[in-house]
């Protein structure tokens, strides 16, 4: 009882959890003086007191089933089923459900609805343990919103005995750790839970962290040890979150090795632990196999990948929206990796995705319109020779563009409801509200100045918003997108807009040059920034035409022996076309 109440106190009692616990054994006392039968009302506190920390097995069940189904990727499944709850259940299990929500709005990208969940969740209803297991979630919702300030703030007092025995609060302080530099002290955190610890679930998670850090610190073989470590416990207990973990790192380690057939054993045993029959589950062994691909460098396997997957893929079970994600997410394939399709084959699958957008949700259709505008744009580029391709590309592109900015309004209304603290959701946000000032530009016979305005401002909120929050790589590209931005005008605008454009954005993207290159600098690892070494270099080489700069950036991207075939085909391109320049 006393748990329940601390730290608020008497307030406790005014809530509906503690009223039937209270109550009872205030009034047995006056009610056995009238009648001495009357004291047996305190039974009613001693149920209630017991039912704090015990579970009926109906509602055992019911919350284990929407764990099973989080865990297995079926996000909108189990939401479905915690919004069906028992005919008889209490507060505790209703506390574990909304914990649950909050896990699975996360899990599946929606920040916003997680965050009002999160904050109508009543603190001083909680026990100390649920409050704490709070504390610790709220600490997880600020990572994965990009609030890393507060995240940081929300660990500090985290004290050693408090996360000894907890391993998502020892992952979240050695992530704090790594970032800020602290290899060492992040790696003795890791070590110390492992030896604390026998769940395999747990384990293969604590190891693949101690990879991650081993590899930051340049320790190949205990990288790969501790990966072969998580591999074993992740097929104990295996969860797709592992797939885009463990088992790519593990592959793609294999692979920097020389040890090919090793990887595609991975690849193997993924597939044999998964649900064929799972959308979700499909696709990240579907990327995981393509990521292998890529960083091989083979070709051919990645062609054979593409047309096995669409059909496995065809003979899925899809909601309408799952079909849309999926024709979406296989065009942005098809255009990564360069396998060739017909510009009838390309045509007819984005017309069939444009007659289906009304079948999503607003806040899915919008990031649906723009990917497949960006499709259409890439395709475009390469028929620029084809006058037969661009007549037909062309009319799609438009009719694209018209439905976007049919929607733009409702992108102004959903920014204005977004916290600047769920900095991921309102970056893509503003992400979005510029396509739609682009298609703007395309359409403006005069200086676009108001659509030129909104880019910049929005970016350069953005890029600020990250640093503001220290989500440093994130605002460095966004620091690198102005300069992208600037450039990409500069080149296509009628040559009497250039001298305005000139005046008015090159000091902010020479600015935005100088700001992204003092954040790499400042970062104390190249981990997970090799794209934006080669962004630096590549700007250094159009703002400046410095040589100097961009090579010792591409020399650096060089030192991290990442394999630019890991990446999309445009990446690729765009080494390639940085090297040149400096070899001449």
């Amino acid at each position: 009882m006393l748990e329940g109440l601390s730290p608020n106190s008497l307030n406790g009692l005014k809530h509906k959890r503690f009223l039937w616990i209270a109550w009872p054994v205030l009034l047995a006392g006056p009610l056995a003086i009238w009648k001495p039968a009357a004291s047996g009302v305190g039974i009613i506190s001693l149920y209630n007191l017991a039912r704090l920390h015990w579970l009926w097995p109906n509602e055992k069940i019911w919350l284990e089933r929407a764990n099973d189904l989080s865990a297995a990727g079926s996000f909108e499944r189990a939401l479905a089923h915690l919004s069906q709850p028992p005919l008889v259940y209490g507060y505790t299990a209703q506390v574990q459900a909304e914990f649950y929500k909050v896990s699975i709005y996360l899990a599946s990208g929606r920040q916003h609805k997680a965050q009002k969940h999160l904050c109508a969740i009543n603190t001083a209803a909680l026990l100390l343990t649920e409050r704490d297991k709070f504390e610790t979630l709220f600490a997880y919702f600020y990572l994965q919103t990009g609030d890393f300030s507060n995240f940081l703030s929300a660990i500090s007092d985290w004290s050693d005995s408090d996360i000894k025995e907890d391993s998502q609060k020892v992952i979240l302080k050695s992530l704090a750790l790594q970032e800020q530099g602290c290899f060492e002290k992040a790696r003795g955190y890791l070590r110390q839970r492992i030896d604390r610890t026998q769940d395999p679930d747990q384990l293969w998670r604590l190891y693949n962290n101690l990879a991650n850090l081993e590899e930051i610190l340049g320790r190949n073989a205990h990288q790969r040890d501790h990966l072969e470590a998580a591999w074993h416990y992740w097929c104990v207990k295996p969860v797709p979150l592992g797939i885009s973990q463990v088992a790519h790192n593990l592959a793609i380690r294999y692979v920097r090795e020389g040890n090919i057939k090793r990887a595609h054993e991975v690849t193997s045993g993924v597939f044999q632990r998964i649900d064929s029959e799972n959308l979700q589950q499909i696709l990240k062994w579907y990327n995981l196999c393509v990521e292998v691909a890529r960083e091989s460098g083979d070709r051919a396997r990645l062609s054979n990948l593409h047309f096995d997957f669409e059909d496995r893929a065809a003979r899925l079970k899809l909601t309408p929206p799952e079909r849309i994600m999926l024709g979406v997410t296989g065009l942005r394939m098809w255009l990564n990796d360069g396998v060739p399709l017909s510009t009838n084959d390309f045509v007819e699958r984005i017309e069939e995705l444009l007659g289906e957008i009304d079948r999503l949700a607003f806040e899915d259709q919008i990031p649906a319109l723009a990917e497949i505008a960006h499709v259409i744009q890439q395709i475009w580029k390469r028929f620029l020779d084809f006058k037969e391709g661009v007549s037909v590309l062309t009319p799609l592109l438009n009719r694209c563009d018209a439905m976007f900015i049919d929607r733009e309004g409702m992108i102004d209304a959903h920014l204005q409801t977004l916290s600047p603290s769920l900095v991921f959701e309102r970056r893509r946000w503003l992400k979005y509200r510029n396509h739609s000032y682009k298609i703007r530009i395309c359409q403006s016979e005069d200086y676009p100045d108001h659509a030129l305005k909104g880019i910049f401002k929005n970016l350069r909120e953005s890029a600020e918003l990250c640093e503001e929050h220290q989500v440093t790589v994130q605002g460095m590209h966004d620091w690198l997108t102005i300069c992208d931005e600037f450039v990409a005008y500069h080149t296509q605008i009628p040559a009497e807009w250039k001298t305005r454009l000139e005046q008015e954005y090159r000091n902010l993207a020479e600015h935005a040059l100088d700001k992204a290159e003092a954040l790499l600098e400042a970062r104390p690892h190249p981990y997970g920034v090799e794209e934006i070494m080669l962004g630096v270099a590549d700007f250094a080489l159009q703002l400046h035409e410095d040589t100097t700069r961009a090579r010792y950036w591409l020399r650096f991207f060089k030192s991290t022996n990442v394999s630019a075939w890991q990446y999309a085909e445009w990446l690729r391109e765009r080494y390639q076309a940085i090297e040149s320049k400096i070899r001449l």
